[in-house]
C-alpha cells in the first residue's frame, strides 16, 4: 500500500496531536493547534487544511488512544478462570484507565454517543468482551453499564455513596455488575 504526501502529513499531524495529548497529562483542552503544528513541524495553516477543526483532530486521536488501550487488553487462552472473572478483569482494567484519564475518556465517550461508528472504541471493547462470553447483547450491556457508571461517577458518589476511585468499592461494584448481568442473562436463556 502506498501513501500519498497528504496521507503522510495527516498521519504526522495525528501522531503529533497524540503526543501533545500525552504531554498535557490528560488535559486535552490545553492542547492547541499551534502545539500540534509545532510538534509536527508543519504550519498551523497546514494542520487546519487537513482537519476541519481542532475538535475533529482531537476526536480522531482520542479514538486511536482508546483503541490502543483496548487492544492491549489480553484474554488468557486455555484459561481455567471463569468467564465472569475474565470479564470482571477486563472491565476493571478499562475502568482504571477511564479513571486515570477522565478528560480524555469523557470527550471520547461523548463523541461516540453522538456519532457512533462500527469501528469505534466502544464497539471494539464490546467485541473484546464478547470473545469471553459469546453473547453480543450481554457484552453490550456490560460495556454500556461500565461507560455510564464512569460518566455518572459523581452522581453515583453523591446519591449512592459509591466512590469508583476507591479500589475496593470499584471492585465490589464491578463484580456485582458482572454477576448480576450474567446471572440475569443465564435465567433469560434458560
Amino acid at each position: 500500500m502506498s501513501f500519498t504526501k497528504s496521507d503522510l502529513a495527516k498521519r504526522r499531524i495525528i501522531e503529533s496531536c497524540k503526543k501533545a495529548i500525552s504531554e498535557s497529562d490528560g488535559h486535552v483542552s490545553k492542547v492547541t493547534i499551534r502545539d500540534i503544528a509545532s510538534l509536527s513541524s508543519l504550519s498551523v495553516g497546514m494542520v487546519n487544511h487537513y482537519f476541519n477543526s481542532k475538535d475533529e483532530l482531537i476526536q480522531i486521536c482520542l479514538g486511536e488512544i482508546l483503541l490502543t488501550e483496548i487492544d492491549s487488553l489480553t484474554i488468557p487462552e486455555n484459561s481455567n478462570l471463569s468467564p465472569e472473572f475474565l470479564v470482571f478483569s477486563l472491565l476493571e482494567k478499562m475502568m482504571t484507565f477511564y479513571l486515570d484519564n477522565p478528560e480524555l475518556v469523557t470527550i471520547s465517550l461523548n463523541y461516540e454517543l453522538t456519532l457512533p461508528q462500527e469501528t469505534d472504541a466502544t464497539t471494539s471493547l464490546i467485541k473484546k468482551i464478547n470473545i469471553v462470553i459469546k453473547d453480543f447483547q450481554l457484552s453490550s450491556w456490560l460495556i454500556y453499564s461500565l461507560q455510564m457508571s464512569f460518566l455518572r461517577r459523581r452522581i453515583l458518589l453523591s446519591q449512592n455513596n459509591l466512590d469508583l476511585q476507591n479500589p475496593s468499592q470499584r471492585k465490589e461494584y464491578l463484580q456485582s455488575l458482572v454477576k448480576t448481568l450474567i446471572v440475569q442473562e443465564n435465567k433469560r436463556a434458560a
